[in-house]
């Protein structure tokens, strides 16, 4: 996949997480001198263990199960329940997904964790957003929706590159 760092000295690929991030991505309507458009406000999602058994039997979405937190608006800032935090400073590449006005692009992000350590987001160098599901507007933005904010539920796997 291009998403994937080129260069094995940026990241070590046999330090890497996985989380499954499920949310939303708020949007106003607004106006230029082009017309009418969703302009993007922020995102938030709750992350979850992302294993194949977890998926398998819908357990990564259990309430209870929640390892984290993310919120996006000029950054992403991620959050996890040991403390640790990584915020994405940079998009390095944007992938157009298989169906651009329904899901959102995928990404690779340069990061810069909150510590070096031991815990989940300490040391992360990079952040992938792949196999991204919704969260694009799904209705008009017009003149009767001017102003008004509207809420795109998303799905999407996170991998974080230590």
């Amino acid at each position: 996949m291009e998403l994937y760092p080129e260069s094995s000295h940026y990241v070590n690929p046999d330090k890497q997480d996985s989380y499954f991030g499920s949310g939303y991505q708020q949007f106003v309507c607004t106006q230029d001198t082009e017309g009418y458009y969703w302009k993007f406000v922020k995102s938030q999602a709750t992350l979850y263990p992302s294993t194949l058994i977890d998926h398998l039997f819908g357990l990564s979405q259990a309430p209870d199960n929640s390892i984290g937190s993310l919120f996006a608006s000029t950054t992403q800032e991620f959050k996890r329940q040991d403390g640790s935090q990584v915020v994405g400073t940079e998009i390095v590449k944007h992938v157009p997904s298989a169906d651009p006005k329904k899901d959102i692009p995928q990404l690779r992000l340069r990061a810069r964790s909150s510590a070096k350590g031991n815990k989940a987001f300490d040391s992360v160098k990079a952040i992938l957003r792949v196999d991204t599901h919704g969260g694009m507007p799904t209705r008009e933005c017009s003149e009767a929706s001017l102003g008004s904010y509207l809420n795109s539920r998303f799905s999407a796997t996170y991998v974080m590159w230590k």
